[in-house]
């Protein structure tokens, strides 16, 4: 975790924000709970440069951590965050824990979005996507785990087509905390954490 400049340097109210984010947001997910062990948290004293452009670490985060994985850089105002293409890094509200879970969902499980919208959707990541760039593909999915292949639809023409068979308000649609996985995004998380 990385404190952005708005948060002028209350270490301890980063420290409170990410808390509530691995205990609150990613622990209240009964798919997420009992793995936690498997993820190491850590708090970044260094201010990050920007919580703009999906968050930009402080320079020296690269030679002081080299082993880290995704950097969540939390911010106080209240703007639109993002993921970058590289899955390594994305930025959230400190407060509010819609954008952490979602851009979480990126950035920790590969997870493409699933709604209509300017976005990158070739993020996704296989094995186990929970996005489709073909109507075949999808529906070979469906097949393949003997669910039904007309369940699959087109969720946005954006990009060339994107498919899937999510419905409703989906973590990868808006990311509150009590939003539901859905079938393909928790077969991702799920295989996720098999494969740790």
């Amino acid at each position: 975790f990385h404190m952005a400049p708005d948060y002028d340097e209350d270490l301890e109210a980063l420290i409170e924000d990410a808390t509530d984010k691995v205990n609150d947001v990613l622990g209240a997910q009964a798919l997420i709970e009992n793995n936690l062990d498997k993820f190491n948290f850590w708090i970044y004293k260094k201010e990050a440069e920007a919580a703009t452009g999906c968050g930009t670490v402080h320079d020296d985060a690269a030679s002081d951590m080299p082993w880290r994985d995704v950097d969540a850089v939390l911010h106080i105002a209240n703007f639109g965050d993002c993921t970058n293409a590289g899955l390594t890094h994305f930025s959230a509200e400190g407060s509010n824990t819609k954008a952490f879970l979602h851009e979480a969902g990126h950035a920790v499980f590969g997870l493409g979005d699933e709604y209509d919208g300017n976005t990158n959707y070739s993020i996704v990541q296989s094995p186990e996507p929970n996005i489709f760039s073909t109507e075949a593909e999808c529906q070979a999915e469906q097949t393949s785990k003997s669910r039904d292949p007309s369940e699959c639809y087109e969720f946005t023409s954006r990009m060339g087509g994107w498919w899937s068979i999510h419905s409703g308000t989906t973590v990868m649609t808006t990311g509150n905390v009590g939003d539901d996985w859905d079938t393909e995004a928790e077969e991702r998380v799920l295989w996720y954490f098999g494969n740790m």
